[in-house]
């Protein structure tokens, strides 16, 4: 991108039009009313947009955007709502996020609360919050902490890893945020090479090599070359294929 492109910055309240620019900041109430391509943009404040391209991504305040955003790393630690598809190398969200469209990226990291309406694709994701995907979530391989509820339609991976976290999470008062219950992911279908999984609620897990821990309550388990079985584990059917 041009080195001379301008920076623009609103800490009160504007409108930016659609073009092309260094950066973008937002402090106060701004709205990109064009498409916008910038190095990057930062939203502290409250930013909108039609489609986005930009470098980096960074929302703290909150950020709705109608369109399609493409960005090698988006970060939200605040809100943030995308009615268009996503396309990012990384995306990390310690805030809330929703996307209306698919999302692909290299890598997803969720220690807040994310919200897919489509699907997901990516090489890594990492999930220590809540994630609710209602497509497919498919990736190299997932790693899911579970601090809160999950429930995601369908997995396809390499390997998964779902383990309940052995710590307790508190809010900014001090207050517990979770009970024990509230912690595990439902899936419809978990299909894998390896699954290592713990207070999972799933009607199909098809794995190559599968452990089906503490907590787990599965309605069929077809495995092709070995399954471990927690005592404190539910199987309705388990198959050898």
């Amino acid at each position: 991108m041009d080195k001379n492109l301008n920076d623009i910055s609103i800490s009160g309240s504007g409108k930016i039009a659609g073009g092309e620019y260094n950066s973008i900041r937002i402090s106060g109430s701004g709205s990109m009313t064009g498409d916008v391509i910038a190095n990057s943009v930062h939203i502290s404040g409250s930013g909108r947009s039609e489609s986005i391209e930009a470098g980096e991504i960074k929302a703290s305040g909150s950020f709705h955007a109608g369109g399609s955003v493409k960005a090698g790393e988006i970060h939200v630690s605040g809100s943030a709502h995308i009615g268009g598809a996503i396309e990012a190398g990384e995306i990390r969200v310690s805030g809330s996020f929703h996307a209306n469209d698919v999302i692909t990226g290299k890598t997803v990291r969720v220690s807040g609360s994310m919200h897919a309406e489509s699907g997901i694709e990516a090489d890594n994701v990492h999930i220590s919050g809540a994630a609710h995907v209602k497509g497919l979530l498919n990736a190299e391989n997932i790693e899911i902490t579970l601090n809160g509820a999950s429930k995601i339609s369908e997995i396809g991976c390499e390997r998964i890893t779902v383990r309940k976290s052995g710590t307790a999470s508190f809010n900014f008062f001090g207050i517990f945020k979770f009970n024990a219950g509230s912690r595990s992911l439902t899936a419809n279908s978990i299909e894998a090479t390896e699954a290592y999984l713990e207070s999972t609620n799933c009607a199909v897990v098809r794995a190559k090599r599968a452990y089906i821990g503490e907590g787990c309550e599965i309605g069929r388990v077809e495995y092709e070359e070995t399954i471990e079985i927690h005592e404190g584990a539910v199987i309705k059917e388990q198959i050898k294929i």
